[in-house]
Order: structure tokens, then sequence, then C-alpha cells
């Protein structure tokens, strides 16, 4: 395992502190611990494995003394003047003029600029008066406006997002290609530290990183529940779903593989069968708003 990697399974950016490769370890030690699927023997040892990698990803950036985030390299700024075509012109050399010399060349410049200003205020107003009625830019007939202009430019559209059971074509739309894929655990797709799962050619689970975040989301079966919850600004403990969407926004991670389990970060909140909170697991670095 290399140390990008370490990173990648702990779900920490690389430049992570010491404290916080340390929590990041025991979170997902304690949800991938496999004394936890005792009955499941297909879960047992998926999270057997998980725990292994887990430990020797923290073991790997123990070893390297949890070294600081490699500085960028540095970008020269462009130069003032950039041309492919053609090389920049050059202009002769001359004698600095005493500063009367240069009033002398600017008052002409100045007034001649201020003709030309009104010369093109004129033409712009003659044209709009004269103009039919009922045009942009007059005010046609007595009491109405002219129509809006049609040049106006477009209203931009909403980001594309996928969402649970969304095909692999709509993924591959949003997020475009992965940078890689995995199929030893069932269907996954990298990007990054972030991970989509696949059940049968849909979107199953969904886990952004810190580094990478994905554009997944999810749409409340009560509107009018995430927008109470949303004018409150917190919920409770035993919150639905909806009220946890309002406040708290669309997750960043989706997971069924323990019970339903949405993340915030490092934080995470699991929803019972009836979609109510059954557990939260709170961290500082992106606490929740429950409130308790």
């Amino acid at each position: 395992m290399e140390l990008g990697e370490a990173y990648r399974v702990l779900e920490v950016t690389p430049g992570a502190t010491k404290e916080q490769v340390r929590e990041a370890r025991n979170v997902l030690a304690k949800v991938w611990h496999p004394d936890r699927h005792q009955g499941d023997p297909k879960i047992h040892d998926r999270a057997a494995a998980k725990l292994l990698a887990i430990n020797e990803a923290y073991a790997l950036i123990e070893s390297a003394q949890f070294p600081p985030a490699p500085q960028a390299p540095r970008r020269e700024a462009p130069p003032a003047y950039v041309d492919t075509l053609r090389p920049r012109p050059t202009a002769p050399q001359s004698v600095a003029s005493p500063p009367a010399t240069r009033r002398r060349m600017i008052l002409p410049f100045l007034f001649g600029a201020g003709v030309a200003a009104a010369a093109i205020g004129f033409v712009v107003l003659h044209h709009e008066s004269s103009g039919p009625a009922g045009t942009a830019g007059t005010a046609g007939p007595a009491g109405t406006a002219g129509p809006a202009p049609t040049n106006a430019p477009p209203m931009p559209s909403a980001k594309p997002m996928f969402t649970l059971g969304s095909t692999r074509d709509d993924v591959r739309r949003v997020q475009g290609p992965p940078t890689s894929t995995d199929d030893t655990f069932g269907e996954r797709w990298s990007y990054g530290m972030a991970e989509i799962e696949f059940t049968q050619g849909t979107v199953t689970a969904w886990r952004s990183s810190a580094f990478d975040h994905l554009s997944g989301t999810l749409v409340a079966e009560d509107p009018s529940a995430a927008a109470a919850a949303k004018q409150r600004g917190t919920y409770g403990p035993h919150a639905s779903r909806d009220e946890v969407l309002g406040v708290q926004g669309p997750p960043d991670g989706i997971d069924f593989a323990f019970g339903e389990t949405w993340s915030y970060g490092m934080s995470n909140v699991k929803f019972d069968k009836d979609g109510r909170i059954a557990t939260v697991w709170n961290t500082d670095l992106v606490p929740l708003k429950i409130k308790n």
C-alpha cells in the first residue's frame, strides 16, 4: 500500500494532522469491526478485510510521521501579452517628453475623445427617438412600454446530480469517467478518494471524501417537513429523514451495509426501519445540527 492509498482508505486528505488521522481510524474501526457482524459470514469477512486495510493504512501514515500536505508547484503568472499567432509588436523607444510637452499631447487627445463621445451620444439618442413606436428603447403609445429585449442571456441550468437508482450512464454524465473500478465486493467506481457502488447497474451507495466530493443528492419525500425543519435550523434525536435532509442538506455519502447510514464528513446519522434517527456519531470536524 502506498501513502496516497492509505489516505484514501482512511478517508482523509494528504497532510491531515495526527489527531485527524487517529480520529478517522477510530471511527472506521468501529464501523467495520467484524465482531459486529457475527451473524453474517459474508459481511463478517468483508469487515475483517476492511479493518485490516484500515490498520495497515494508519500504520503506514504513522511510520511516515504524519507528513504535511505536499506544496503545489508555484505557477508563474502568465505574461501580460499572449499571442500564439504573431509576436508582440515592439514600439520604438523614444526620449521622454518634458512635463509641458506631455500636457500639450494629452489636452488635444482629451478634447478629441470628448467630441467623439458627444457624437456617439447624439447618434444613439437620435436612433432611439426616431424608432417605431413600441420598440425596445422607446416609450411607444401612451402608458405602454416596448417589448423586452430578445437577446437576453439564458438562465443558467441547475447543476446535474445523481441519486439512488441512477444508472452508470447517469453517473458518467455527472461525474465523468471513474479514475478506477473494482469488482472485488460488488461493482465500485472510484473518483480519487470518493466511491460509488452499483448493484445490477444502478447506484446503491456513495461516499464522498474531504478531498473529492461527489455530486450525489437525495430528494425529500415530504417537502413540507423538510422546509419546516430548515426554518427551525435544528432537528431532534428521533427526527425523520426529511427533517435531517432539510437541515443538513444532502449527505456526503449514503450506505446500507450496516443499516441506512448518512455521512456528513466524519459525522454520520443512522436510521431505523421506520426512517427515524436510531444513532448519531457526531464529531467536531463537521458537527451535526441536532438538538437533544
